[in-house]
């Protein structure tokens, strides 16, 4: 398969193997992970047809659970093979479920590497013989993980039909995605040194789901202690499940077919990713820091823009495990929703193409979203999201990000915004200074304009109706307009139903007179 490869053609080779989700090809001979174990196929006669089926190895269990699926095998450089064994179990615990395992390279060992995950893909990365993995949201697991997988460790999935509670500690995820963004992590693969342009020696991530790719960027490896998230422009019309690079291009390549919901248009395909050699219009790199949060392109960016604070949106919420499916946003004080983060100043590096938001001190929580909408010295439109998670809090090094330590104070969120008077009527004019020190700009034109918003525009919404996800469709009257402010996860537009962006909560945050004057200069426009 090569660029000019057009109507590709396939054909069946083997059949009969029971539920079969992963294939290695190992000194030239298939291993498939099943329901029954790993098949090693022979062809005996060499014409392309495998006739003999081999249990290569079976000495793990298997259970009659319907979600016990064969989820992921992956080849390590020594020829020994890791296994992501399923974890829900309804009825029964069986005794290798949520486990990763080694497989020996003569298939006579079986060795547990981790336990406590609930439906995991494994991926390899040879360079450090280093296991990452994915999981699913659900009953003790609240959003999307990132794991980095080390021998001993347990990653928090308790089952339904738990025997014994786990008396391990739990291993923290290397970062959290918003269930939002990814609904269904599947495989993960770390992209070679060539072949995909801006991707090369980058960690991406499957999302079956949607189904979408998004990078993911460990702090230091390869011993990583966090890591943040990017969501990729591409689409794809293929659930998807596994990812490989061609060995004669390192081209990426996609597969996967429906094995449970998902919104693919097709349900089985193969997929190739190719760089079409324009620059990323998305971060290269993401870091969280005690001072900030630092933004790395593959161009250099307008400077007039990428130092505008308003540019900018950045909100933080902590997630709850518990018994309960998934988990809500919660603050640091344990109040639901979500806490926003001023930008106090947006430092761009000398080479134009790395900025650092300057943040009121930072402090360690499970997920952190930037929004950043910019553009490049070209005038090409950059506008996206990251998803950090902040389990330490390195110090900056500013010489090797090309900048300065700045001089901005590190004061409090309340100081950036506008004082308004004590009493008397709220204020159009007020409402408009909020609109551009609050981050509301990032997100909502004042214009009508939608075009690189990831919300609605505020001109005009005053008495228009809108239609939410659930419930009756209602007028955008002053009831609204404070659920919104203060409550917005209450109602979501249906327009904006599959959003990656979420809108951070401003109860506490503004006063009753700033959210009137909100309101108040939203409803002034036209």
């Amino acid at each position: 398969m090569d660029e000019a490869s057009r109507g590709m053609q396939w054909r069946r080779v083997a059949a009969g193997l029971h539920e079969p989700m992963s294939v290695c090809l190992k000194e030239g001979e298939p291993y498939i992970y099943t329901r029954n174990g790993i098949i090693r196929l022979k062809d005996r006669d060499g014409d392309g047809d495998y006739e003999e089926q081999e249990n290569f190895c079976n000495r793990f269990t298997q259970t009659a659970e319907t979600r016990e699926f064969a989820m992921a095998m992956v080849l390590a450089d020594d020829g020994s093979f890791y296994l992501a064994k399923s974890g829900q179990q309804l009825t029964y615990q069986g005794v290798d479920n949520g486990k990763i395992l080694r497989v020996s390279s003569d298939g006579a060992q079986v060795e547990t590497i981790a336990t406590g995950l609930r439906q995991p893909y494994v991926g390899y990365i040879p360079q450090w013989d280093l296991l990452m993995a994915s999981d699913q949201q659900g009953h003790w697991v609240p959003s999307t993980p990132v794991h980095w997988i080390r021998h001993g460790h347990h990653y928090g999935f308790r089952p339904s039909a738990e025997v014994v509670p786990p008396s391990q500690a739990i291993t923290e995820p290397l970062c959290w995605i918003p269930h939002r963004v990814v609904q269904s992590g599947a495989d993960s693969i770390w992209l070679g040194p060539q072949g995909m342009g801006d991707l090369n020696d980058t960690m991406v991530y499957l999302d079956y789901y949607r189904p979408r790719l998004v990078a993911v960027h460990p702090d230091t490896m390869p011993n990583p202690h966090q890591a943040a998230v990017v969501p990729l422009p591409f689409t794809f019309d293929v659930p998807l499940l596994k990812a490989v690079q061609h060995p004669a291009n390192d081209w990426l390549h996609l597969v996967g077919f429906r094995i449970w919901g998902s919104n693919a248009r097709q349900w089985a395909g193969l997929v190739r990713l190719r760089p079409s050699g324009d620059p990323a219009p998305y971060p290269t790199q993401v870091r969280g820091f005690e001072e900030g949060i630092w933004l790395r392109f593959a161009q250099p960016l307008d400077e007039a823009i990428a130092t505008q604070s308003a540019q900018y949106a950045v909100q933080q919420w902590d997630y709850r495990r518990s018994s309960g499916y998934g988990s809500g946003y919660y603050r640091e004080d344990g109040q639901s929703g979500t806490e926003r983060v001023p930008v106090l100043a947006a430092l761009l590096s000398l080479d134009r193409q790395g900025v650092f938001l300057v943040t009121p001190k930072n402090r360690q929580v499970m997920q952190m979203e930037v929004v950043y909408r910019l553009a490049s010295a070209g005038g090409e439109p950059l506008e996206g999201s990251a998803y950090l998670t902040l389990n330490r809090l390195p110090q900056a090094d500013w010489s090797s990000m090309q900048l300065e330590k700045p001089a901005v104070s590190q004061v409090a969120a309340a100081s950036l915004i506008p004082d308004l008077p004590s009493e008397g009527p709220a204020s159009s004019e007020h409402g408009q200074q909020l609109y551009e020190t609050m981050g509301c700009m990032a997100c909502h034109s004042m214009d009508g304009s939608t075009s690189g918003r990831v919300g609605p525009t505020f001109a005009g919404l005053w008495g228009r109706s809108r239609s939410f996800v659930r419930g009756e469709d209602a007028a955008a009257d002053e009831a609204y307009l404070r659920e919104s402010i203060l409550e917005p996860s209450r109602k979501v537009l249906r327009d904006y139903a599959d959003s990656d962006i979420g809108m951070p909560s401003y109860q506490g945050v503004l006063s009753e007179w700033q959210v009137q004057s909100l309101i108040e200069w939203i409803k002034s426009l036209e």
